[in-house]
C-alpha cells in the first residue's frame, strides 16, 4: 500500500512501458495533466504532460497494438474521444464522436481479441 497522487486525481492504470505489467497512474481533471509511472511504488512520477482539457474522462488503452498502453479522453461536453497513440503531450492521433444521448463511463478493452484495445461506453 502506498500513496499516490491528489485528492480529486482519477486513478488509471496501463503498461505504459511495454514490460508486460500494469502500473499505477492519475489524471489530474482540474489540469488535464497525466501522472504516469513505470513502477508499483510511491514516488515522483516518469511521465508527466498535459493532454485534454479540465474535466475531460481519462480512458486508456493500446490503441495501436505496439504492446504499450496509452492516454485517451472522452469529453462529455462534445461526446468526443481523443486518443494518443503515445504518452506524451500534444494532439489526438484519433479523434471520433460516439453519442448515446445519455450520461456515459468510458471503458475500454480488447473485445474482439485481436490485440488492439477499442472503446466502449457504459450507459
Amino acid at each position: 500500500m502506498f500513496y499516490y497522487g491528489n485528492p480529486g486525481d482519477i486513478p488509471v492504470t496501463g503498461d505504459w512501458n511495454g514490460d508486460g505489467i500494469d502500473t499505477i497512474g492519475v489524471f489530474r481533471p482540474t489540469e488535464g495533466r497525466f501522472y504516469l509511472r513505470n513502477t508499483n511504488t510511491q514516488g515522483v512520477a516518469d511521465m508527466v504532460f498535459y493532454f485534454g482539457n479540465p474535466g475531460d474522462i481519462p480512458v486508456i488503452g493500446d490503441w495501436n497494438n505496439d504492446g504499450v498502453d496509452t492516454i485517451g479522453l472522452y469529453r462529455l461536453s462534445n461526446r468526443t474521444f481523443y486518443l494518443r497513440n503515445s504518452n506524451t503531450q500534444g494532439v489526438a492521433d484519433l479523434t471520433f464522436a460516439y453519442d448515446q444521448g445519455t450520461p456515459v463511463t468510458p471503458v475500454a478493452g480488447d473485445w474482439d481479441d485481436d490485440g488492439d484495445d477499442t472503446i466502449g461506453l457504459v450507459l
